[in-house]
């Protein structure tokens, strides 16, 4: 699985932040081809932030609450 690093800290709904280093994976993505038009195919992603490498290694939980983004990415095309 591919892993994109965040190389500043992210901030959580909390008030906490998690340090430089946290890591976003994709957990799924979806591409409505049959609603394609004008060579658009409307498309969203979910993603997972986990605190490193090796927390998704380990299999913990990813981190829930993140302020700075949305883990959900709609309206893409």
């Amino acid at each position: 699985m591919k892993a994109i690093q965040i190389n500043s800290n992210v901030n959580l709904t909390s008030g906490l932040s998690i340090p430089s280093g946290s890591i976003v994976v994709i957990a799924e993505g979806y591409a409505d081809v049959k609603s394609q038009k004008d060579g658009i195919i409307p498309a969203q992603i979910a993603t997972f932030v986990f605190a490193s490498v090796q927390a998704l290694a380990e299999g913990k939980a990813p981190i829930q609450g993140i302020e700075d983004f949305n883990t959900h990415l709609l309206g893409l095309s």
